[in-house]
């Protein structure tokens, strides 16, 4: 979406928006269907590689929830055998 001096596309991946690019131009640039395509395939990668950190991150955040629920479990067990 062109607006003023600047072309604004969003980072779309699995219908979940990560962000927007904008990208500074002068308001008499026009943009070739092919320049356009070949932006919003490179968002597309990034909106993908945004997406995939994210879900490494959560993924990571689980697996420390688990191993602190495996630790105080495991104490609680010592304590009380005690």
């Amino acid at each position: 979406i062109a607006y003023g001096s600047g072309l604004y596309l969003p980072l779309i991946s699995h219908e979940h928006i990560w962000g927007v690019i904008g990208i500074y131009h002068f308001p008499t640039t026009l943009y070739k269907n092919n320049t356009l395509t070949l932006l919003k395939l490179m968002l597309t990668q990034v909106a993908m590689a945004i997406e995939r950190q994210h879900l490494v991150d959560e993924h990571h955040q689980l697996a420390l929830e688990t191993e602190k629920e495996k630790m105080r479990a495991n104490l609680l067990r010592a304590v009380s055998h005690d």
